[in-house]
């Protein structure tokens, strides 16, 4: 539930004339709803400064910013999961020098989201997030598309976190790494 509200707390900067828009599409609070969340989280002032917040539950792509920073906060489909791939590839289309972070929806345990392999396709970096009780959260890395050149191969690669009580930030646990299951037991 704070996941995304901490990668927004993340992105934050002193805004300048030359940096990316941040906008913030979010498909289940109203924009001062989310805006006091950040707020409570100790960051709200700042992102407010360089950040648009957008309401919108469908046809994602019309508030894309081609050439901003997007976070999609989340895309939730109820059937025909294997949709998720168009309108993935409709929010693609509309980047330019731009980027989009979005949150999808998946089962604890899942390796993919709901919409499988098509949520997947066009994606060139996805990291499933799971609670990895009693010890906090886990990250891992299930795509990386075009990975840095000479760089070892990182997909599967996991990651410890919790998210901070006090200001819902991110605390890492231990370094990226390949874990087995028998390190998980």
């Amino acid at each position: 539930d704070a996941v995304v509200p901490s990668i927004a707390c993340a992105l934050e900067r002193p805004a300048t004339s030359d940096e990316k828009i941040v906008k913030y599409i979010n498909s289940e609070m109203e924009v001062p709803e989310i805006q006091d969340r950040l707020k409570k989280m100790g960051c709200g002032d700042r992102i407010a400064k360089h950040t648009k917040f957008v309401r919108r539950n469908h046809l994602w792509h019309k508030s894309v910013e081609p050439n901003g920073i997007n976070i999609i906060d989340f895309i939730s489909l109820s059937d025909e999961f294997y949709r998720i791939g168009g309108i993935l590839d409709e929010i693609a289309d509309q980047l330019s020098t731009g980027v989009a972070i979005v949150a999808l929806q998946k089962g604890r345990g899942e390796r993919h989201p709901r919409g499988g392999d098509f949520a997947l396709q066009r994606c060139r970096l996805a990291i499933a997030l799971d609670l990895n009780d009693p010890y906090g959260c886990t990250a891992k890395i299930v795509k990386l598309k075009i990975p840095v050149e000479g760089a070892r191969k990182i997909q599967g690669w996991e990651r410890d976190y919790y998210v901070d009580k006090d200001d819902l930030r991110f605390r890492s646990l231990c370094s990226w790494k390949m874990m087995y299951q028998k390190e998980r037991k």
